[in-house]
């Protein structure tokens, strides 16, 4: 499942129906923060898999990594200990709307690359520092990959 905000749960083709089909926690932080974090900690609980979680939201409009938003993911790791994987996607940012997608699909040069699996502290005290080392991670190898370095092999 992935935990996903409350605009993307209905009327968008495909995504609507996987939220619904996998039962992911819906969001709305802005409109209710605290809501969010038990719609998150009712899902971990009650999933037998486990959850995909978007820290950083979206890509900043130059391709960047955004800061994470660490409540969702220290809630999940404060319900649950299991190993955290990231994922890196490299060039769809390009092509942030549908609109974009559908003029500019020709600048499409993507690469992703999933790193870990990272073991998160069990203390969750030390789940802050945990997070800023995942995102320092993301963030090093995004610069990595700019600078030349080619994916490892599959």
């Amino acid at each position: 499942a992935f935990v996903t905000r409350r605009r993307y749960a209905r009327f968008v083709p495909l995504v609507s129906q996987c939220i619904r089909l996998l039962d992911s926690p819906i969001v709305d932080p802005k409109r209710d923060a605290q809501g969010s974090v038990e719609a998150i900690r009712k899902g971990v609980r009650d999933l037998s898999h486990g959850v995909v979680i978007f820290a950083e939201g979206h890509r900043s409009r130059d391709g960047e990594v955004r800061p994470f938003r660490t409540a969702g993911l220290e809630t999940v790791l404060s319900e649950r200990h299991m190993p955290v994987y990231l994922v890196l996607n490299e060039g769809v940012w390009r092509v942030r709307r549908l609109a974009d997608l559908l003029f500019r699909v020709h600048l499409i040069d993507a690469r992703s690359e999933v790193m870990g699996p990272f073991a998160a502290p069990d203390d969750v005290a030390k789940l802050p520092e945990f997070i800023r080392g995942l995102r320092g991670t993301l963030v090093d190898r995004l610069a990595e990959l700019r600078a030349g370095e080619a994916l490892p092999p599959a």
